[in-house]
């Protein structure tokens, strides 16, 4: 009885943990329109990727902010992942448990910042495509800006 007992567990941990490390496949056509037009990203502030290969492995990318202006720019640490579907951008949606700090970061005039994107945290695994990682900005004077960056899952 005790054998039987301790396999049915050992079954059950098994299954749990297959389904918990398994990628989503995430229906496309269902995810939320992006909000950010390319066209009105910031000029002051550029976003770039410091990895040059992303897998669907990959747990983690550094994101550096680097402002170009003289003017003082401040950012948080919420994730915000979008992947593009038949040339739209869509908003990938965080995991139920995906957690940030909810913090404000200054970044000076002529000055970078690194700042990680856990996408297995925030998202899990990526299926291949198109992906970009999009930060928002507020100047000192209040003004409401993002920059973002492209990158390939491959």
């Amino acid at each position: 009885m005790r054998k039987f007992t301790c396999s049915i567990i050992l079954t059950i941990l098994v299954i749990t943990l297959a389904a918990c490390s398994s990628p989503e496949k995430m229906n496309l056509k269902s995810l939320q329109i992006s909000v950010y037009d390319a066209s009105s990203q910031s000029k002051d502030v550029t976003l770039t990727i410091k990895e040059k290969v992303i897998t669907s492995k990959t747990d983690s990318i550094t994101l550096i902010l680097t402002n170009i202006s003289d003017k003082q720019y401040i950012f948080g640490e919420k994730p915000i992942l979008e992947v593009k579907s038949d040339g739209t951008w869509k908003v990938v949606p965080y995991l139920k448990t995906a957690a940030w700090d909810d913090i404000a970061y200054i970044l000076p005039p002529g000055k970078n910042r690194e700042l990680k994107l856990s996408i297995k945290n925030n998202y899990g695994r990526l299926s291949k495509g198109s992906y970009r990682a999009v930060k928002e900005l507020s100047s000192k004077k209040g003004e409401n800006t993002f920059s973002a960056a492209e990158f390939e899952v491959k």
